[in-house]
């Protein structure tokens, strides 16, 4: 049976920048729970190859995906392969009209063994929050904050 969450949050980052952040699969085991490795096994400007080592409740998983770029607007990871049957963690971004991000996560998993497929039943319901948390504390550390848009004022009275 698939596993499945949903996240989302507003970042008061620009879109494309968050983007980046999010696009640069490489750099996951740096600031995001649970990815212990993540290399670029091949790349053109809209596919990626990725090989990731992942770590859920102490055990480590080792996967090939696939990673579909859509810039600035959403990435799309997916694999089905072990450990999985079905995986796919889409990312969205939108531009509010302050400047920031509404980022929005959604992440399907179905694993082929019953035993991980059980672990995951325990942990989906909150799986993406540490993964939001994470992205927001990078992005803090590397991205300037979007400036407000500010609107004219305009006076009507004589002087």
């Amino acid at each position: 049976m698939p596993q499945d969450c949903h996240a989302e949050r507003y970042l008061t980052y620009p879109v494309a920048d968050v983007y980046a952040l999010v696009a640069d699969v490489e750099s996951y085991p740096a600031y995001m729970p649970g990815w212990r490795a993540a290399r670029i096994l091949h790349r053109t400007a809209a596919v990626a190859q990725v090989e990731q080592i992942v770590s859920l409740a102490g055990l480590r998983k080792q996967f090939h995906s696939v990673a579909h770029f859509d810039p600035p607007h959403g990435l799309v990871i997916q694999a089905d392969g072990d450990p999985f049957r079905h995986f796919r963690l889409a990312w969205r971004f939108t531009e509010a009209t302050d400047g920031t991000t509404l980022v929005q996560a959604d992440l399907t998993m179905i694993f082929r063994s019953g035993t991980m497929e059980r672990l995951a039943t325990h942990l989906m319901p909150d799986m993406l929050g540490p993964v939001i948390n994470a992205l927001e504390h990078r992005a803090a550390a590397l991205l300037k904050p979007a400036l407000p848009v500010k609107l004219s004022s305009h006076s009507s009275g004589t002087i």
